[in-house]
């Protein structure tokens, strides 16, 4: 029952509304993967990547000057997703992002122990989160983690799930 593609859900059901400039993703926890790039490189997106490792991000600006794209990341922000109020930048606030990608942050989460605290930083994520989405937004994870079993279920209670498997192509049109 593990879901391994990826799961789609908005806060209060509401779905994305047309806008004329171009949505704003952030992708929380990049680490070393080249997601926030690609999405950047297609041109479709504003997109930037928050992540907690301030070396690894100065890794992540200074190659994205020497792989010679075209459309680099819009901006790369270090920070906690469990106290993202705190961020210093100019670029993350409350209500600002129409997409959060997560990228393994929330499974990393889920594996802390004890598990009272791995669910403890699970919820405080999922607040950062929210608290980063527009009234319309989503969220995007690519997990392993069973979110529709106890005890993440309940931490997700708010959540609407939108798809179980993320749909070939879908980040093609983020």
């Amino acid at each position: 029952a593990y879901q391994v593609a990826g799961q789609l859900a908005t806060r209060s059901g509401r779905m994305l509304t047309p806008s004329f400039q171009k949505p704003r993703v952030l992708v929380v926890g990049c680490g070393l993967s080249p997601l926030v790039f690609a999405l950047a490189d297609r041109g479709k997106v504003d997109v930037g990547c928050v992540e907690l490792s301030a070396t690894l991000l100065e890794h992540l600006e200074a190659s994205s000057s020497s792989f010679a794209l075209p459309r680099p990341p819009h901006f790369f922000a270090v920070g906690d997703i469990t106290d993202i109020e705190k961020v210093s930048s100019p670029h993350i606030g409350r209500a600002s992002f129409d997409l959060v990608v997560d990228e393994n942050l929330l499974d990393g989460m889920a594996c802390r122990f004890p598990a009272s605290e791995g669910l403890a930083s699970f919820r405080q994520a999922l607040l950062g989160i929210g608290w980063l989405l527009r009234p319309s937004g989503r969220l995007l994870t690519f997990s392993f983690t069973p979110f529709h079993e106890e005890p993440y279920a309940a931490v997700l209670k708010d959540w609407v799930p939108q798809a179980k498997l993320c749909p070939s192509g879908a980040l093609d049109t983020a």
